[in-house]
C-alpha cells in the first residue's frame, strides 16, 4: 500500500535529466556575435559555442561523437520595441527558448516525447510539493525543512498585503486539505487509484 512516494513509479528519463540550452543563458553573446564561447553543466559536460545574429554553431560531444551542429535563432519583435531571439529546433523547427540534448542532438521538449518531471510523479507528491511551496512563501524566515505539510503558518509575512496573505492562505488550506485526504485514505486501506482520479 503507499507510503508518501507511492503512486506511478517512473520508468522514463524526465526533462529535467537532461542537458539543456537555454537562450537567455547566452542572449548577450548572440549580441555581441561571440565566438568560443564554452558554457559547462554540472555534470561536467562542457559545448564550445559561435554565434552569429541569425545562428549558433555548436560543437560538443555526445554518445563517443564529436557532433558538429548548427541551430537557427529567430527574433520575435517586442510590443514596446526591440526583439526577443528564440532558438528554432533543427528537427521540427518549432521556436522554443530552451534545447534540450536528446540523442546526439539538441531539440526542443516536444520533440524529446519526455515528460515534465511534474508528470512522472503522483498527484500526492505533486500536491505536497504545492504545499511546501506555499509554505516558504508564507513562511520565507523560518526553517522549511521541519515544516510538516499539515502546517500553517501563524503571521503574515513582513511587506506581503493582508489581500495577497489571505488568498494564499486560503489556497494553501485547500491543498492541505486534498492531501489530508490522501492520508486518511491511506491509513482506511482502501484503494489509492479510486482516491486518484477523484482528486485530479
Amino acid at each position: 500500500m503507499g507510503g508518501s512516494n507511492s503512486g506511478r513509479r517512473r520508468l522514463q528519463p524526465v526533462l529535467r535529466e537532461r542537458l539543456r540550452l537555454d537562450i537567455l543563458r547566452i542572449r548577450q553573446h548572440l549580441i555581441e556575435r561571440a565566438t568560443g564561447i564554452g558554457l559547462a553543466w554540472g555534470s561536467g559536460a562542457t559545448i564550445s559555442i559561435r554565434a552569429t545574429r541569425d545562428a549558433l554553431h555548436l560543437a560538443y560531444a555526445s554518445q563517443g561523437q564529436e557532433i558538429y551542429d548548427r541551430v537557427r535563432v529567430v527574433h520575435l519583435p517586442c510590443h514596446f520595441g526591440g526583439t526577443r531571439p528564440l532558438f528554432g529546433c533543427p528537427s521540427c523547427d518549432r521556436r522554443a527558448r530552451i534545447l534540450y540534448l536528446h540523442a546526439t542532438r539538441f531539440v526542443c521538449r516536444r520533440c524529446t516525447g519526455l515528460p515534465y518531471w511534474s508528470q512522472s510523479v503522483s498527484s500526492r507528491t505533486r500536491t505536497q510539493m504545492a504545499i511546501h511551496r506555499l509554505q516558504k512563501r508564507l513562511a520565507p524566515d523560518d526553517d522549511f525543512g521541519s515544516w510538516h505539510p499539515a502546517e500553517v503558518p501563524d503571521e503574515r509575512p513582513k511587506g506581503m498585503r493582508r489581500q495577497t496573505y489571505q488568498r494564499l492562505l486560503e489556497r494553501l488550506q485547500g491543498l492541505q486539505e486534498r492531501w489530508q485526504n490522501w492520508s486518511d485514505y491511506e491509513l482506511s486501506g482502501s484503494g489509492i487509484g479510486r482516491l486518484e482520479r477523484y482528486l485530479r
